[in-house]
């Protein structure tokens, strides 16, 4: 390196100014720094510094950067045109004048020697740097053979390895659907299991409806027949009483014979009653009785007896007539439980 260049870090920091903006100033005024390539660095002499402060100083002066070139032109002009000791003034700004053209040639010529100089450069470096690594290449044992030999061997193995990857792949699918075939099997045991289960409890369920029937609402609701026209008609004893499904039942399990009751459910508010009457007897009778719960046009609500049959024949409406006439006199009479 030859002694008194810099590099623009280094008169940066000479000047106290930043980095950045010295080489900013380095790029715009490109044509007054006399800059050698160093290898990959830039270095100027160390006069450069002068002139960056110089710079430095018209942009704080307020100098716009056109006013800057016209000044340090300006300024170089009167360095080529001053006179050299022992030289006359006129002399020397003839001899000036001659030279700028000159020196402009040169420092071009200059120029394009060092770019030319940095590509040589690169392209030594380029090739020290393939020297090398074909260096290297070389010295690997076996070198190109022993890696051809190595690439065959590995296409022959692929096939294999791709059959033994196929074949691992089919196992896996294989045990992946028996274990689905083993648990769709237990769930669709579970299923069954259940709908089993579902069946028991609805079959507990509809026992258990047929065992206990309409619930206590249903049965105190009064119990009606229609007439002919149409009319409800029940049995009262007072204002508030009124002859209902549980005063029914209760005249059953006070008769003389023994009764088997069983309900029927048959939805939207309808029951069936199953009578049996001396069960096991050689006598027994079945009777039914079908109930509906209703409204009257008057808006009460009621239990409306829509069928009686007695040992399997359905009952006329005086028949029905006739048992509630006896039914009011009894049951005025003798109030039902509850009552």
């Amino acid at each position: 390196m030859t002694a008194g260049e810099k590099t623009i870090a280094e008169l940066a920091e000479e000047i106290g100014i930043a980095e950045n903006t010295a080489r900013r100033y380095v790029r715009l005024f490109d044509e007054f720094f006399a800059g050698r390539q160093r290898g990959r660095t830039m270095r100027y002499p160390a006069e450069a510094a002068a002139l960056l402060s110089c710079i430095s100083g018209f942009y704080r002066e307020g100098l716009t950067t056109p006013e800057i070139f016209e000044r340090l032109h300006a300024e170089l002009a009167m360095r080529l045109q001053a006179p050299l000791p022992g030289q006359d003034g006129a002399d020397a700004k003839e001899m000036g004048a001659r030279t700028l053209p000159a020196v402009a040639a040169i420092d071009a010529r200059l120029a394009a020697h060092e770019a030319a100089l940095a590509d040589v450069s690169l392209i030594r470096n380029t090739l020290a740097i393939l020297w090398r690594e074909y260096r290297r290449w070389r010295a690997v044992p076996g070198s190109f053979g022993e890696l051809a030999a190595a690439l065959k061997s590995l296409r022959a193995e692929v096939p294999r390895v791709g059959e033994e990857a196929k074949a691992q792949a089919e196992a896996a699918r294989e045990q992946d659907r028996r274990a689905w075939a083993k648990e769709a099997a237990e769930l669709r045991a579970e299923i069954a299991r259940l709908r089993a289960e579902k069946e028991r409890l609805a079959e507990q369920m509809a026992e258990l409806r047929q065992t206990l029937g309409p619930g206590e609402e249903f049965r105190r609701l009064p119990l009606v027949f229609r007439s002919e026209k149409g009319e409800f008609l029940g049995v009262s004893a007072g204002t508030h009483k009124h002859f209902s499904l549980a005063d029914f039942l209760g005249l059953l399990e006070r008769g003389d014979r023994s009764v088997a009751v069983r309900w029927a459910d048959g939805h939207k508010d309808r029951w069936l009653l199953h009578l049996v009457e001396g069960p096991g007897l050689c006598d027994e009778r079945q009777h039914h009785l079908a109930v509906r719960r209703t409204k009257t046009p008057k808006g009460n609500r009621v239990v409306l007896i829509e069928r009686l049959s007695f040992a399997g024949r359905d009952v006329p409406v005086f028949f029905l007539y006739e048992l509630f006439k006896q039914i009011g006199r009894d049951f005025v009479e003798k109030p039902g439980p509850g009552r």
